[in-house]
């Protein structure tokens, strides 16, 4: 499909056997590329599952064991058509061959089968491989029955999208014995065409994006260099483009890090310590303190530390925002409270706190925090580091510039 889609003159962002962040990331940047203008497409392939009344994308690592696990676990499709809304773009189309057997059902309340039904929001169509709540079969070939078809008919030149999934629904049907009914649900206003004639182009559709040569670096591929950098071109940290520059010296963006090095190396000088522990509460200083609470081992004082005795760290959590690892190492850095000696965690560390019966967030209420992923110092290369995911119980890697629903703790042996 990515293949296809690219020969169609789409610019094409490609995810394979994609973990839950990796999903995430994609539909965020996906919606900042809508604003420019044109048309959207979203194709996901795989299992996908409705939880009262919604519908889940399954990404490989999720670890679902009964149905309250599934929105921490699994990507809300409706996330999708909000940034698609939100973009404002003229057309945009949501296709999913996702409609498989549930393969969590037996520890499920419910018995639904398949996707539920979304309305799609003005001047866009969603496309399900089979109709609301019924199972689409996977083929025997690459892909499944209903993208086999798909592919077939979509590069059929001047045939709207209406046009190809008519043919499409009349070939599953056909191959299924009348089994399988793909289905649409549509608002479009106007004509859309995967590859249109000559004189049926019209400004709004999208046109081809010129895409630089990618010289391959000492077997790392151009396929690599491209994620890289889309994974860091939006930083503002010096030291993730040098990271950049170690690794594809020549590359294609190698210009473009060095200028972004210049730009951005000044800022890291010019951030003073005081600064960046701004978000320390007032108050929060000194080295005697009042016990405020206390749950199982861990006791909290009114300096916001949270003591365990039974491992004999003390913990201080970082401001409740989204935090980048670069972020969470300068805040550690610069903290004071209490007699400082403050060094980022290791994951071992943060495995002390995963408490499995301590609600969603799966460790004590006393160190206050939203997130879901805390940062450690455990570094995977020179841009990217392990966190531990407290709603899962274990750690996943993330790029230096990730921060969503990622924090910064604290950490110091009091033994």
């Amino acid at each position: 499909m990515a293949l296809v889609l690219k020969t169609l003159v789409f610019e094409v962002t490609h995810l394979e056997n994609a973990e839950h962040r990796t999903m995430e990331r994609a539909i965020r940047k996906f919606g900042k590329q809508l604003r420019n203008g044109g048309a959207g497409l979203f194709y996901f392939a795989g299992h996908g599952i409705q939880v009262k009344g919604r519908n889940y994308l399954i990404p490989v690592d999720a670890e679902i064991e009964t149905e309250s696990d599934v929105r921490f676990e699994a990507v809300d499709a409706g996330r999708v058509l909000g940034k698609m809304d939100d973009a404002g773009n003229a057309l945009n189309i949501v296709i999913l061959d996702a409609c498989r057997d549930n393969p969590f059902s037996r520890s499920f309340r419910t018995s639904n089968q398949g996707l539920a039904r979304m309305d799609a929001p003005k001047g866009s169509l969603i496309a399900y491989a089979t109709a609301p709540g019924s199972i689409a079969a996977d083929g025997e070939g690459r892909n499944g029955i209903y993208t086999k078809y798909l592919l077939k008919y979509a590069k059929t030149p001047g045939l709207t999208v209406e046009q190809i999934l008519k043919k499409v629904r009349v070939e599953v049907l056909k191959e299924t014995n009348n089994k399988q009914v793909p289905w649409e649900s549509s608002s479009l206003t106007g004509n859309f065409h995967f590859n249109p004639v000559k004189s049926e182009m019209k400004p709004s559709t999208i046109k081809p994006q010129k895409t630089p040569k990618i010289t391959q670096q000492e077997g790392l591929g151009e396929k690599y260099e491209t994620l890289f950098w889309d994974s860091i071109k939006e930083s503002k940290d010096a030291e993730t483009f040098k990271a950049y520059l170690n690794k594809f010296p020549n590359g294609v963006f190698a210009e473009l890090a060095r200028m972004n090095i210049k730009k951005y190396s000044h800022q890291i000088e010019e951030k003073p310590a005081e600064k960046l522990s701004a978000d320390i509460p007032a108050g929060f200083s000194g080295s005697e303190a009042k016990e405020a609470g206390r749950d199982g081992t861990f006791i909290a004082y009114t300096t916001g530390v949270v003591y365990d005795k039974n491992t004999g760290l003390e913990w201080y959590a970082g401001p409740d925002k989204d935090t980048t690892w670069n972020e969470a190492k300068r805040w550690v850095e610069s903290l004071n409270v209490a007699g400082g000696g403050w060094r980022m965690p290791t994951i071992k560390e943060l495995k002390t706190l995963y408490k499995k019966a301590a609600g969603e967030r799966n460790r004590t209420p006393l160190l206050k925090t939203t997130g879901l992923y805390v940062w450690s110092s455990k570094t995977k290369s020179s841009s990217s580091s392990w966190a531990f995911a407290f709603h899962r119980g274990s750690e996943s890697w993330a790029h230096h510039v990730d921060s969503s629903n990622l924090r910064g703790f604290a950490v110091r042996s009091r033994r």
